[in-house]
């Protein structure tokens, strides 16, 4: 559980801005991960005075997991995980400007 708050915080950008990976979104939406509730709970933390974002990176992951999914059940897992990142988080993009999204 320790390690997991240490790497939320070490995704801490610059101005109370924060970027999450795949496992990290995985956690927070997995409900019976053993992480689940440290990952809703440091993010209640961050959102409050900050931004959060997922990189472009991370939700192409999700989006080739559900490509590759062997069943329908496993495929729909990945859909709603896909659709809940759009809709909850800010998906930005992987470019050289990336430094100044995040320091801005």
């Amino acid at each position: 559980m320790k390690i997991l708050i240490f790497v939320l915080s070490l995704l801490k950008m610059a101005n109370q801005k924060y970027i999450l990976d795949t496992n990290i979104i995985t956690y927070l939406y997995e409900l019976n991960s053993p992480f689940h509730k440290a990952v809703v709970k440091k993010l209640r933390e961050v959102s409050t005075d900050g931004e959060v974002f997922v990189s472009v990176l991370t939700f192409f992951e999700i989006s080739f997991g559900e490509a590759l999914a062997g069943n329908a059940r496993t495929k729909m897992t990945f859909e709603k995980l896909r659709k809940a990142i759009k809709r909850d988080f800010h998906v930005i993009a992987v470019k050289k400007s990336l430094h100044r999204i995040l320091a801005s």
